[in-house]
């Protein structure tokens, strides 16, 4: 084995069908990349009515805009409890988040070759 061919396998193993030019992890991020661009432009859809948006608002409002960690809660029932709930209510802030960050995707990413532009330049969908 030339050591070209070692730095194109470097396993040493060879596609069943060597005329086969297709990468299957290539194929795994644009089928991946397509279903999330798919999901962010459906959020978008549902929230960008005004009932959308009220709704939006509100669970805004009540996650990201409130408190996460409750002093009260934490001399009442204790460390423990005020802790787990503040973790539960991060959770509803990501959820929170993560349907602002579709709809900003949405907006931002005309086609799926934006989309994956803009994964490629990012590395992440998490940072527009």
């Amino acid at each position: 084995m030339t050591w070209e061919s070692a730095y194109m396998t470097p396993l040493g193993v060879t596609p069943a069908n060597s005329d086969e030019t297709t990468d299957p992890a290539t194929e795994a991020f644009e089928a991946g990349a397509l279903a999330r661009y798919k999901y962010c432009c459906d959020m978008a859809t549902i929230f960008k009515g005004e009932k959308g948006k009220a709704v939006l608002k509100a669970w805004r409002e009540n996650t990201i805009e409130a408190s996460a960690w409750s002093p009260a809660l934490a001399r009442e029932s204790g460390m423990e409890a005020a802790n787990a709930h503040a973790y539960a209510r991060e959770g509803q802030n990501a959820f929170v988040r993560d349907i602002e960050l579709c709809i900003e995707i949405a907006y931002k990413c005309k086609t799926i070759e934006d989309f994956t532009a803009m994964i490629n330049q990012t590395g992440t969908v998490n940072q527009i």
